[in-house]
């Protein structure tokens, strides 16, 4: 079932407070053929059975404490507690998965003698388990911190996480906590770089060019390499060059979708003007992997279609880059 939800409430521009021209602020019944693009949400999966199929919720609650005593042993207040050593074991497993993976296509993404790849249609970026991790895994316990800013704030944000996690120790590289600064100055206004600020200043209703213009100098600003692009896929291929690139795509039609974690009921809003970053796919479809920072807890990674895209109006898209020394 489909019920609106109405725009959130932020400090800034809210991520619900923009709509194509003509459209209501708000609409009250069932859209399955709405002109938007719909966030594409992944099938729910089954759970497996065990207590928290007890209509009570008594053996749910007891599991979740015994697997919690188990696994958070006794800290005594010196280094780091048990979640944050849980939380770094979880991080670095993925950055070995990824420097394994990333390893193993260089050496064969050539074919002696050829100076070609061996296959262009080959993956490009994160698969979509490392992005989910590296992007949205954090110590905030509520989501991201870039929840209720505008959305190309969030993909900046995001991005800088990404490439601190990716890139660590490079130098020129942002650091770890670069990602918290940016949300930080961006709700203080404080220590914002001007061309940031224009992005909370900013509406949907301003002209494509200028909200490309507009990401590009915050991006600038921020320390990444900006280069505008004709389309999503030129980044996949920089990608599987293996370039350290994020591609950001500012949309005119998007419906964003939430989904009500007690009932799985889908609340559907018109957005319109938004902004999402690909950090992964491949060139076969194409297909992206692309987080969406539209949603109570700060957004979700997930695939989208080359024509999800194209449903959503995409007006620019702007590739990012780390600026290594």
């Amino acid at each position: 079932q489909v019920v609106a939800l109405p725009a959130p409430a932020s400090p800034s521009r809210s991520l619900g407070a923009c709509r194509p021209n003509g459209m209501s602020p708000m609409t009250s019944e069932r859209r399955p053929g709405s002109g938007g693009s719909r966030s594409p949400r992944g099938g729910r999966q089954p759970r497996a059975s065990g207590p928290w199929d007890d209509p009570s919720g008594e053996a749910a609650m007891a599991a979740e404490g015994e697997v919690q005593e188990e696994a958070l042993p006794e800290w005594d207040g010196s280094g780091p507690s048990p979640v944050e050593r849980s939380f770094m074991g979880h991080l670095n497993s993925h950055k070995a998965f990824l420097e394994q993976v990333l390893k193993t296509s260089q050496a064969s993404a050539v074919v002696p003698g050829a100076g070609q790849p061996a296959c262009k249609e080959m993956a490009a970026g994160l698969p979509i388990e490392a992005a989910r991790a590296l992007v949205l895994l954090g110590p905030e316990p509520d989501g991201g911190p870039w929840r209720g800013l505008p959305a190309e704030l969030a993909c900046l944000a995001a991005a800088l996480r990404l490439f601190a996690r990716l890139m660590e120790g490079r130098a020129g590289a942002p650091d770890e906590g670069a990602c918290g600064r940016c949300c930080a100055a961006a709700r203080g206004q404080s220590d914002l770089p001007a061309a940031a600020l224009t992005l909370l200043q900013s509406d949907c209703s301003s002209s494509s060019d200028a909200r490309a213009e507009g990401l590009e100098a915050a991006a600038g600003a921020f320390g990444f390499e900006v280069r505008r692009v004709a389309l999503a896929s030129e980044s996949l291929k920089a990608m599987v060059a293996g370039r350290p690139v994020v591609c950001c795509g500012l949309l005119q039609a998007y419906v964003g979708v939430l989904e009500d974690p007690e009932t799985g009921e889908e609340l559907e809003q018109e957005v319109g003007g938004h902004c999402l970053m690909v950090v992964g796919g491949d060139l076969l479809g194409p297909s992206y992997v692309t987080f969406d920072p539209f949603g109570l807890s700060g957004g979700e990674v997930a695939h989208w279609s080359a024509s999800n895209f194209e449903a959503a109006s995409p007006v620019a898209w702007v590739e990012l880059s780390p600026r290594l020394q």
